[in-house]
């Protein structure tokens, strides 16, 4: 790889490439699951809303470009706007490892949650 790109330790290469806080890959990474997760929400209970108020009414395209923009301004002015996400890393970095796990344990659950929701609204709404 050093007479390739002139990179001198490959391994920091990839953990600068993967783990950077500021533009790493990651970064951009979970920012696009935290920007879909949004989505699905919106898209979920939008669907079950206008099924339950409405249930003649037909979905066309605008919907969902409608609430995938509406996710990405929402991440980008709660999460990325004046990198906030830095300050929630510094917050991040104090919990204990029991808080730690209770809130990955409760992040995955949120998923799946939205990922049921979403797939309940599509089948029974």
């Amino acid at each position: 790889m050093k007479e390739k790109e002139g990179i001198e330790n490959p391994t920091e290469w990839y953990d600068e490439f993967w783990t950077d806080k500021k533009n790493g890959f990651g970064l951009w990474f979970i920012g696009g699951w935290l920007i879909g997760i949004v989505a699905l929400t919106f898209i979920g209970l939008g669907i079950i809303t206008i099924k339950i108020l409405s249930p003649e009414l037909v979905w066309n395209k605008y919907f969902f470009i409608s609430s995938g923009v509406i996710s990405y301004l929402i991440c980008y002015f709660l999460v990325f706007k004046n990198d906030q996400y830095l300050k929630y890393f510094k917050e991040f970095e104090n919990w204990t490892i029991s808080e730690k796990r209770k809130k990955t344990l409760s992040s995955i659950v949120f998923i799946l949650s939205v990922i049921v929701l979403f797939f309940l609204s599509l089948v029974y709404f």
